[in-house]
């Protein structure tokens, strides 16, 4: 299983978890604490989604690194034979 579905069956999961929570905190707290549950919900889930966007973005090539497709800089020394 690739790491991006198992990543989206996971999300999934949690959302379930505080939606079932929220209904939870619905019958028991009321609308009020339904709604308080909700804003701090979606404000981790916010949270949560700007971090795993920062954390699975490609990471920036080094100062002076071009490509990838090789080990040298631009910066090297060149021969001229």
């Amino acid at each position: 299983m690739s790491s991006r579905r198992l990543l989206a069956l996971m999300c999934t999961a949690v959302l379930g978890v505080l939606v079932a929570l929220g209904l939870v905190v619905a019958a028991v707290a009321g609308p009020v604490g339904a709604v308080v549950y909700g804003l701090g919900a979606f404000a981790l889930v916010v949270t949560g989604a700007v971090r795993g966007r920062r954390l699975l973005a490609p990471r920036p090539l080094p100062p002076g690194r071009t490509c990838t497709c090789c080990t040298t800089t631009h910066f090297d020394p060149v021969k001229v034979i």
